[in-house]
């Protein structure tokens, strides 16, 4: 009579009790996994192999289930690694992270949906990178194109953004970015641009300077792998001198000018077989230009444009520079004449 009654049993979990319990853990693993990404950034600047390949591997991963904090982007300078291992492991990381196409025989087949989805990744990552992620991908997709794994339906996609052909990737900044992935690719393979030789010329004539100046690296590129038809190099020439000569029309066409001047004079000095004259004469105009007609203070002197100036000084420095870069490469070439001579 005065044993104690037996605890009652435990009543059983419903399927929503347990369902918000794993939850709850899910998110307090997510919080912890969180916390640490940072240290695990760190990693990737260890001097141990194996700490690298295996930050690589943790970043990845944590990309893929779209944690946040995770920034695949970090990877991309691995490539520079004189460690064979870690340039090899930071290249296939990438591959996974942006080039989700595989690399098997008949990639050349993958469905457009699939093209235009790695094309949107990669541009993307091209707006969002750093300056040394950016030389980074630049060598990531160079070594790609070396290696045939770009295929070739996301290189026609990305012309295809280029012309305004794609509505979901039709931004300014997309056909900017979709040129520069281009141009990356090309130093694995000059052919890709050669073949669409009057499409780099056509962003020159865009009134959009940052497509025009990566329309200048694109054709400086073109011509450092062979000649270009004289009749096209002549309107390339013209079409970079109405560029330099004209005075911008608003203040952020006026900041990219200056890039873009710098990518049109070397341009000039891949096509012209004499640039100095050309360069000369836009040097005149632009001189010209600088008190402009009608303009003059009250004391009677002509006003004269404090940004032309700017553009002028400028461009006179850079052509210099260029100019002594161009004497010494042809006194190589002379130098080499004269040695088979002898």
């Amino acid at each position: 009579e005065g044993a104690e009654a037996p605890p009652a049993p435990p009543k059983k979990k419903t399927d929503e009790q347990v369902a918000l319990e794993v939850l709850e853990l899910a998110l307090q693993f997510e919080a912890k996994l969180k916390e640490k990404l940072p240290e695990v950034a760190l990693l990737l600047g260890s001097q141990s192999t194996s700490d690298v390949t295996a930050a690589m591997d943790a970043v990845v991963t944590a990309h893929s289930f779209d944690l946040e904090g995770a920034r695949p982007a970090a990877i991309l300078t691995l490539v520079f690694s004189k460690e064979p291992t870690i340039k090899e492991r930071a290249l296939t990381a990438a591959q996974s992270v942006w080039l989700k196409m595989g690399s098997a025989p008949g990639r050349g087949n993958a469905s457009l949906a699939q093209a235009v989805g790695t094309a949107a990744g990669l541009l993307e990552l091209v707006g969002e990178a750093s300056l040394a992620e950016l030389t980074s991908l630049e060598e990531v997709l160079a070594e790609w194109q070396r290696a045939k794994i770009l295929p070739a339906s996301l290189t026609n996609v990305l012309w295809d953004v280029l012309q305004g052909r794609r509505p979901e990737l039709a931004s300014a900044d997309d056909k900017r970015g979709a040129l520069s992935l281009l141009n990356m690719a090309a130093i694995g393979e000059p052919q890709i641009l050669r073949d669409k030789l009057e499409l780099s010329i056509a962003t020159l004539k865009n009134a959009d300077l940052a497509l025009a100046r990566h329309g200048c690296v694109a054709l400086q590129r073109i011509a450092a792998a062979g000649p270009i038809d004289a009749k096209a190099a002549k309107a390339v020439i013209k079409s970079l001198e109405k560029i330099l000569v004209s005075a911008p029309k608003t203040e952020a066409e006026g900041d990219e000018w200056y890039a873009t001047a710098e990518q049109a004079v070397g341009t000039i000095y891949a096509l012209s077989e004499s640039p100095e004259p050309l360069l000369t004469s836009v040097l005149r105009k632009m001189g010209a230009a600088l008190t402009p007609e009608g303009q003059a203070s009250e004391g009677g002197e002509e006003m004269m444009d404090a940004n032309a100036l700017s553009r002028l000084l400028f461009l006179i420095g850079h052509v210099a520079l260029k100019t002594l870069v161009y004497f010494e490469q042809c006194k190589k070439i002379l130098d080499k004449r004269r040695a088979k001579l002898l």
